[in-house]
């Protein structure tokens, strides 16, 4: 009896298990994104060794696109399925990443 309770204790609990690789998968995205957004600079640094005007331009157009783009996509995402939302986000992305390789 001892061993069966030990045994129990020591399965994960289903939910657990079941958000496990939704973690590692935001973790490994969002590292990412991070790592990506700290080398950019260091690139535009190492190209451009004297101005930091093409980082300030970067940066401009990036968050100005943000600005002004988010909120239709919001609305979008609001008023749509969210499993189409999701098909189609991954699909965007996926394609974006075949055209940047």
């Amino acid at each position: 009896k001892p061993n069966l309770l030990i045994a129990i204790m020591a399965q994960p609990r289903p939910e657990e298990v079941r958000f496990l690789p939704l973690y590692t998968s935001h973790f490994l995205q969002t590292f990412g994104d991070r790592l990506w957004q700290f080398a950019l600079p260091i690139l535009f640094t190492e190209v451009y060794d004297f101005s930091i005007l093409p980082q300030a331009i970067f940066a401009f157009g990036t968050y100005s696109a943000v600005f002004s783009v988010m909120p239709a996509f919001g609305s979008w995402i609001d008023t749509t399925n969210r499993a189409f939302v999701i098909n189609i986000t991954i699909i965007v992305q996926n394609i974006c990443i075949i055209i940047s390789s």
